[in-house]
């Protein structure tokens, strides 16, 4: 009875001895801490870790003694600097505005057509002048007068001038109360204001009108 109780405790112990590593592996695939009387040195390597004291080969990019190359915009390796941007090369001045190719004290050249200067004063005065004196024709209608036409806009814009056509037309016309359809009348505007003036006073100094056929002898007043 003692010999069988003996060969089991021996079973037992050897057992217990084979199934630890399995109990440690299966602990560390679970992430389970180890026991507290576990022995360090039959547990596995942490990973990432190798055995026996080798070191982790670095990460890319960190190799020992390889540097990395600088980023842009520094300087190269050795001082060089970088190429300067377009339109800016060292020593190279950019060409002045077209405004300012000029030498100092040139005038612009002046425009290809320059615009007429405005009729002087005088020219103007003139121009009028000979438009005023220019003679025009009018045809008599009936029921005219020399009255009438004479206070007309075109004519004289003034009745009381009326003795200025009679004066320009003493050829055609005999007596001033008595003008006749078709006639051709000259209207001349070149008259002096001392003329118009005088020609005025006489119609006013006419007698009134007396209706009559034939032409008068002897007119009232020397026009």
């Amino acid at each position: 009875m003692k010999s069988l109780f003996k060969v089991l405790f021996v079973l037992f112990v050897c057992m217990a001895v084979f199934s630890l590593p399995f109990g440690l592996s299966a602990q560390d695939d679970l992430g389970l801490p180890p026991p507290p009387d576990a022995n360090e040195d039959l547990l596995p390597p942490p990973p990432g870790g190798d055995v026996g004291g080798a070191e982790l080969p670095p990460p890319p990019g960190e190799e020992v003694g390889e540097e990395l190359p600088p980023p842009p915009g520094e300087e190269v390796s050795g001082g060089a600097e970088l190429p300067p941007p377009p339109g800016e090369e060292v020593g190279e001045e950019l060409p002045p505005p077209p405004a300012e190719e000029m030498a100092a004290g040139e005038e612009l050249p002046p425009p290809e057509e320059e615009l007429a200067p405005p009729p002087s004063e005088e020219k103007a005065v003139k121009v009028a002048s000979k438009s005023k004196a220019a003679a025009s024709r009018y045809s008599v209608v009936s029921g005219d007068s020399l009255w009438r036409i004479s206070g007309k806009s075109s004519i004289y814009g003034d009745s009381f001038q009326w003795p200025l056509l009679f004066k320009a037309n003493k050829d055609i016309i005999e007596d001033p109360d008595l003008i006749y359809p078709k006639q051709k009348l000259s209207i001349k505007k070149n008259y002096t204001q001392a003329e118009i003036d005088d020609a005025v006073e006489k119609a006013k100094e006419t007698p009134p009108y007396e209706p009559h056929t034939l032409p008068r002898k002897k007119l009232p007043i020397k026009y």
